[in-house]
């Protein structure tokens, strides 16, 4: 949505300002070859915005809005024994499921 509204800005101010002089930029960077810079840059602020959104879509999943405080936890933790008879046991991070995958 962002993307979408900083293009809709940037039409605007193509085609109320000076035109002639946009076209003539662009000429010079269709002549140096550098569209394949530009949409490099594109692909990788699209790569950017995914890498850091998707993560709290997982977190979403697991944590629920009314869990409190849970949600500030980066991770999530598992004992590593299936009885807690064992004075001292191993807390170890949950690597299954969709928690698992959060994890990762």
């Amino acid at each position: 949505l962002p993307r979408l509204f900083c293009m809709c800005i940037a039409l605007v101010v193509y085609t109320l300002g000076g035109k002639a002089w946009y076209d003539a930029e662009i000429k010079v960077i269709e002549g140096r070859h550098q569209i394949p810079l530009y949409f490099a840059v594109v692909v990788f602020s699209v790569l950017v915005d995914w890498l850091t959104l998707w993560p709290t879509t997982l977190k979403a999943r697991i944590f629920h809005p009314d869990s409190g405080n849970l949600r500030a936890n980066m991770t999530v933790y598992k004992l590593s024994v299936p009885s807690i008879d064992d004075p001292m046991p191993y807390i170890v991070m949950e690597d299954e499921g969709p928690i698992g995958e959060y994890n990762r």
